[in-house]
């Protein structure tokens, strides 16, 4: 996850490159910088209220041990009580945390970009591509021969890109 007080300092460059993934995420920024400087704002209403509270109870010892009124120092603290109360710290932070976590990571300056996989550049191949006789099956297939995954049954639940594992392959899975 991307860390929000780095975004705070180079906004423009978090933009920029989080642009070159063929979407524009200036919106989602903007909102969770805003989302979160209302955050800010509300948390301290919270520390200054906390602040509050916990003065006041520390001089409440003192003020009965000489006998004096507290009344007002406990008003003072329900007060803050009930303004940390309408706060909504939790929500906003929750709500800019959820843009933040949609987020996805920044890309580094040596990367290619393209529209599509076409586009990506092979800087490396380390040995020979194998070629083989017969026909060969991926792990799905596999998989579906032997009785051990459901991948139709899957799709009827989940939709794409969710396997359902049984018998051996499932137990092989688990271990």
């Amino acid at each position: 996850m991307l860390d929000i007080k780095d975004i705070l300092k180079n906004t423009q460059s978090y933009i920029d490159n989080l642009n070159k993934r063929n979407k524009d995420y200036q919106n989602e920024i903007t909102k969770m910088i805003l989302i979160y400087q209302e955050y800010l704002k509300e948390l301290k209403i919270v520390e200054d209220c906390q602040a509050i509270i916990n003065e006041n109870s520390k001089l409440i010892g003192t003020y009965k041990r000489e006998n004096k009124n507290i009344d007002e120092l406990l008003n003072s603290i329900n007060n803050a009580k009930e303004k940390i109360s309408q706060t909504k710290v939790s929500s906003l932070k929750k709500e800019y945390e959820q843009i933040l976590m949609l987020l996805p990571n920044i890309i580094d300056d040596d990367t290619i970009i393209g529209k599509n996989e076409d586009d990506n550049k092979v800087i490396k191949v380390w040995g020979e591509k194998p070629t083989f006789d017969s026909n060969i099956c991926d792990h799905a297939k596999i998989g579906e021969i032997v009785d051990g995954i459901d991948l139709k049954r899957a799709a009827k639940l989940s939709k794409a890109r969710f396997v359902i594992t049984k018998g051996e392959i499932a137990k092989l899975e688990r271990a």
